[in-house]
């Protein structure tokens, strides 16, 4: 293996009359008068001192390929096409990219247009060799440990640790190859991070795969973007949003300049985070601390009411409750009424918030003609008194056919289901 890994250079000058290269020569090679061959890993060029006729350079390539044991020799013919010729042909590129690197190779096009772009460089060799071939061991000419390089299916390879925003927005924007990053696009996707591309787009579209008149909604209980590891982190809740693509976001516990937290506006960073619209409604004022509930939208929406549904009492635990009531607009589509609630951790106070809800100041003024989507963390399971009075609107979990609502609390091993979503008969679950 060594022998034919290590030496296949020094084959190849044999091959051409030309000697063994010196070791720790000091002599600089003489392009005019001899054959120069220099390569770096699997990939290496040959220099004539004369272009040798097409019809020779096809006869040597065939030479280095069985002969020398090279496993992949390409050269531009006299017509300006790159000519390939491995052991399963003689191909031309880009036209015969399975051929010479394989039909399983997820980058042939790919790697072929790089190969023809390489040829065209000015300091390209008369030959190109490679030690990638789809039907052999890939070979390195210079033996070195951690050779790489060249068109093989690992060296064009690799995987990209990013935020899932970046990744949709690649996808996005940089449609062309699909979901596959290149080096040129990372420096586009990194410039646009950064906002050095000009005007920065601060949404993201759909993925494909999502028709446009559907809404993808999303309830969260941020606890003050407190995670299990007890770290107050807005930046992690924002990627946790982001992981579903969501239209609209209702969330509670949302802390705002609160000292517990760090003094930050979490609705405010979540929003920056994820380029969205935003609405927030304060349930409790301590100075200038407030803690509430807020919605987050990619679409433009209308405030139509927000406040308490009940204030806060004199027990322990008995805090001010209340909801969000937008108006979403998107283009082309009817308006969809969202409200985001956070109820109480007790049964009486429960009730009351839900017929407050319920009454002619919140869903009562919604037109019966008009879709309306209710959720938030209500406290209260799929059997409880709360469920048996919202008769106007559904389910959202049990509107799939084959579909095993999940639970929501605790995160960490979720046994109960306390957060819902609630339909109005115009809305379909998908």
């Amino acid at each position: 293996m060594p022998d034919l890994l290590g030496n296949t250079v020094d084959r190849c000058r044999e091959l051409f009359g030309v000697g063994p290269k010196v070791k720790h020569s000091e002599t600089k090679p003489d392009p005019a008068n001899e054959i120069v061959v220099t390569a770096m890993g699997p990939l290496g060029h040959v220099y004539f001192p004369t272009r040798p006729d097409d019809a020779r350079m096809e006869s040597y390539a065939g030479d280095l390929v069985y002969k020398a044991r090279i496993p992949l020799v390409m050269f531009k013919d006299g017509g300006g096409k790159l000519r390939a010729i491995n052991r399963r042909g003689s191909w031309t590129l880009p036209e015969h990219h399975a051929e010479v690197l394989g039909e399983h190779h997820s980058f042939s096009q790919e790697a072929a247009a790089d190969m023809v772009h390489l040829a065209d460089h000015p300091n390209a060799g008369d030959f190109m060799i490679s030690g990638w071939s789809p039907d052999q061991p890939s070979v390195t000419f210079p033996m070195e440990n951690g050779s790489h390089g060249g068109p093989g299916t690992e060296e064009t390879r690799g995987f990209l640790l990013v935020p899932d925003r970046i990744r949709r927005w690649h996808v996005s924007h940089i449609s062309g190859t699909g979901k596959r990053v290149r080096g040129e696009e990372l420096r586009q996707i990194a410039l646009h991070y950064l906002g050095r591309d000009g005007t920065r787009e601060e949404r993201v579209s759909e993925e494909p795969g999502i028709p446009s008149e559907s809404l993808r909604v999303m309830t969260y209980n941020i606890h003050s973007c407190t995670g299990v590891d007890s770290k107050i982190r807005p930046e992690r809740v924002a990627r946790v949003i982001n992981s579903f693509n969501p239209d609209i976001v209702a969330v509670q516990e949302v802390d705002c300049h609160r000292q517990r937290s760090g003094g930050h506006d979490q609705a405010q960073l979540i929003a920056d985070h994820l380029r969205m619209t935003h609405v927030f409604e304060a349930m409790l004022v301590d100075r200038n601390e407030r803690y509430g509930i807020a919605i987050f939208s990619k679409y433009p929406v209308e405030v139509m009411k927000s406040g308490f549904l009940t204030e806060a009492g004199k027990a322990r635990f008995q805090e001010a409750r209340g909801a969000i009531w937008v108006k979403i607009r998107r283009e082309g589509h009817g308006a969809i009424h969202f409200i985001n609630t956070h109820f109480g951790l007790g049964k009486k106070e429960r009730i009351l918030q839900l017929q407050t809800l319920a009454g002619a100041d919140w869903l009562g003024a919604i037109p019966a003609d008009e879709p309306v989507v209710l959720c938030g963390d209500f406290n209260a399971g799929p059997k409880s008194r709360i469920f048996r009075m919202l008769t106007g609107l559904r389910d959202a979990q049990l509107q799939l056919e084959g579909y095993k609502p999940r639970p929501t609390f605790f995160s960490t091993n979720p046994v109960l289901r306390l957060d819902h979503v609630f339909i109005s008969s115009h809305l379909s679950v998908k």
